[in-house]
């Protein structure tokens, strides 16, 4: 538990049977066997007196594998929380009561409810061997479920009897794969009866070594690593889903140091807190939507960007991963899935990116929403791929979100919502549009004071990319500038690497990466341009000044 303010001093206290944040009460009706522990770390460097984080547990009479504890009574308080739905995969919920968490929520952040309350954050850990998360109860209370593990077989699904066969596991396959050709009409879905044989965790070393000692030498440079989440099926004869996930993760990590630079891994259908407290030592990409080639080579790049949605509203279920179609043959519903992955992504990425760089997923650059995932993808701090049929690309679009040496012009951190978003759901209630923003170091230009506001108008499904960059002033003459970056790129601020005055010389100095189109916002002409000590030609026209990097 811990509380968040950047404008004032906070503390958190558990008194009687509330606890309170700055002295005003967000959980009430704490039973008596809740215990609070003031945590030794802080990350406030004021060097006062007061706590801001909590370790919460609590006490009981018989132990178990598996408790059930009520923490106390959430009313009335906004909250917005990321809950797993399925083993792997988890995503957004909002509300203002407990009773309208969901289950296996994992993270939960608490608005500011009244003057002088601060955000609090209930975060479930990891602790020893059992794993936590929050749940809903009865009356608007807060349940905090702490479990080792399953306490149950591996179920049959239906029908596995009938084929005489004992099959360590039955995977039914959720779509992706099939037993019909590519081009041929899915007429039944594929199933497949596998043998799925868990190696010890004692041995889980030598696995990793013989696999990935092979891949080494035959030139592979990083590895994924998928559905992991699976070994809590496995883990009742093992310690618990934990201490079986413990024993795999360090092995996992051995090996990634030894033979692929200690990180070069990617990670996919693996978000339960167990992975992100256990398994993100060496793992430093992972699947925030519901699987990447590389990671890119980049500069730290402090202009912000902004991307607003459209209408993105009236989903019937949540989708995995990028779908190009509707699964169930439904065509305008192809379009609702697409923006489903935006809110997945987006408010996955708000708690997943403080362990792993956020991976937006593959996209198709000929697909009817492909802008929309560009574009999102441009500023969303990760990797930018796509799964394009052979010989079937929008290279056009490519070109404005990849450089022609095949890297990207990534932003400095992962993809952010917006403050006036954090707590709605774009998804469900039909009227928040999402917004997210990121930031670059350092198109329309329009010059503005910090208070001013400007209206924006979207069509379902249709996006807008805003550049906002702060204007400097070169001392001598009082010129203001601002670069606005390559326009033929989408995250076009991104390619600006370097800003810098020659005061002596009345010189502006800018490094750019990529080439293209570069325009910049200065509000005298220039008296010339150079590219690499080169003349160079430029043009001037409204205060802006457009020059080809070649």
């Amino acid at each position: 538990m811990r509380l968040l303010d950047s404008q004032v001093a906070t503390s958190i206290t558990l008194a009687g049977a509330n606890f309170l944040a700055n002295a005003h009460p967000f959980l009430t009706q704490v039973p008596c066997n809740i215990v609070a522990t003031p945590s030794t770390f802080s990350l406030d460097n004021t060097n006062n007196n007061t706590v801001n984080d909590y370790f919460v547990g609590f006490d009981v009479e018989e132990p178990s594998s598996r408790q059930v504890v009520p923490l106390g009574k959430l009313s009335g308080i906004r909250f917005m929380s990321k809950f797993r739905f399925k083993l792997w995969w988890s995503t957004h919920w909002a509300g203002s009561s407990g009773k309208e968490m969901e289950y296996e929520t994992q993270f939960m952040l608490l608005d500011k409810f009244d003057l002088g309350s601060p955000y609090v954050i209930l975060l479930p850990l990891v602790e020893g061997c059992f794993s936590t998360s929050l749940q809903p109860r009865v009356g608007d209370n807060v349940d905090i479920c702490v479990e080792v593990g399953p306490q149950r077989g591996v179920g049959w699904g239906q029908g596995a009897t009938k084929i005489r066969v004992s099959p360590g596991m039955l995977i039914i396959d959720d779509g992706w794969q099939s037993i019909c050709i590519d081009n041929d009409p899915i007429e039944k879905e594929g199933i497949d009866l596998a043998a799925v044989g868990l190696v010890p965790p004692e041995l889980a070393h030598q696995m990793y070594e013989g696999l990935h000692s092979y891949l080494k030498l035959v030139g592979i440079d990083g590895v994924k690593i998928d559905v992991i989440e699976v070994l809590k099926l496995l883990s009742e004869d093992y310690g618990g889903r934990v201490e079986l996930a413990k024993a795999y993760y360090k092995a996992h990590t051995a090996s990634l140091r030894k033979h692929f630079n200690g990180n070069a891994a990617i990670s996919c259908m693996q978000q339960a807190s167990d992975f992100f407290f256990v398994g993100t030592e060496t793992i430093a990409l992972g699947r925030v939507d519901m699987s990447s080639k590389y990671i890119s080579t980049y500069k730290p790049m402090q202009s912000t960007s902004f991307l607003l949605f459209g209408d993105i509203r009236n989903f019937k279920s949540v989708g995995d991963d990028f779908w190009h179609s509707d699964p169930y043959g439904d065509p305008t519903r192809a379009f609702w899935l697409q923006g489903c992955h935006m809110v997945h992504c987006a408010y996955n990425s708000l708690w997943m990116g403080n362990f792993i760089l956020p991976d937006w997923d593959m996209f198709q650059s000929y697909h009817q929403c492909a802008e929309l995932h560009a574009a999102s993808r441009a500023i969303s701090g990760g990797p930018i791929y796509v799964s394009d049929s052979v010989g079937k690309y929008n290279f056009d679009l490519l070109r404005k979100v990849a450089l022609p040496y095949g890297s990207i012009l990534r932003c400095q951190h992962y993809m952010l919502n917006t403050r006036d978003c954090l707590f709605e759901d774009p998804l469900h209630d039909g009227k928040t549009a999402l917004k997210v923003w990121n930031l670059n170091k350092s198109k329309k230009m329009k010059l503005m004071k910090w208070s001013q506001k400007i209206k924006v108008t979207l069509e379902p499904l249709k996006f807008e990319l805003l550049i906002v960059s702060p204007v400097k002033i070169l001392p001598q003459k009082h010129i203001q500038i601002t670069p606005i970056g390559l326009v033929n790129i989408l995250n076009s601020d991104g390619a600006i690497q370097l800003l810098a005055f020659d005061v002596d010389k009345n010189v502006v100095i800018i490094g750019v990466k990529g080439r293209g189109e570069l325009k910049l916002f200065v509000s005298e002409k220039p008296w010339g341009c150079r590219i690499d000590g080169r003349r160079a030609k430029f043009g001037y026209d409204e205060q802006m000044v457009t020059t080809e990097i070649p």
